[in-house]
């Protein structure tokens, strides 16, 4: 069981292991204790979708504040990373699509009946549209177009989040301190 010891000691979890000792009286520091085993790694922890998608941001550069609004934008289309597919019933999705809304279609670069359903919201930010998976499967050398479904794998996902919010968002936002700025791009 976990406790805390009191006097300065750092948690400890044991049920046969006595609490740290007090460092001596002379300022000496002992060593913490060595774990058990490390783990292997196979036996690293698999990354929640927010995990995966944080640290494909930070490896790009996103820090901070626009880290914040990313991750935040992220949470919101994904139902907090609930979802990485728009729900809806074929009827739906004919929002999108060509033969019953060419002006939504045609925004979207929606060409052929059910195209609506096939380029559905996938990923973190919910990427809609055949031109929109054209254009981020060739950036990432992906058959987005093709397969669409793998936009809602979580790695893939990451780097078209990346890829989605360097070169759509981020260069339409004047201020990346403001929600507003950062929303409108994702949603347009």
């Amino acid at each position: 069981s976990a406790a805390l010891a009191l006097g300065g000691h750092a948690l400890y979890k044991s049920s046969t292991q006595p609490p740290p000792q007090s460092p001596a009286v002379t300022g000496v520091v002992q060593p913490a204790p060595e774990p058990e085993t490390a783990p292997e790694p196979e036996d690293a922890p698999v990354l929640s979708l927010e995990g995966r998608l944080e640290a494909a941001a930070i490896e790009a550069g996103i820090t901070g504040t626009e880290l914040a609004h990313f991750m935040s934008q992220a949470a919101h289309e994904t139902m907090n990373f609930a979802r990485m597919v728009e729900t809806g019933s074929s009827n739906y999705f004919n929002r999108y699509d060509p033969d019953h809304n060419p002006r939504n279609a045609k925004i979207l670069g929606n060409t052929k009946a059910g195209d609506g359903e096939r380029y559905k919201g996938r990923g973190y930010f919910q990427v809609t549209g055949r031109w929109n998976y054209a254009r981020i499967g060739k950036a990432l050398g992906l058959p987005l177009e093709d397969n669409p479904e793998l936009l809602a794998d979580p790695d893939v996902a990451a780097k078209a989040a990346v890829w989605f919010w360097t070169h759509r968002v981020k260069v339409r936002v004047p201020n990346l301190g403001s929600v507003r700025d950062v929303t409108k791009p994702i949603n347009a």
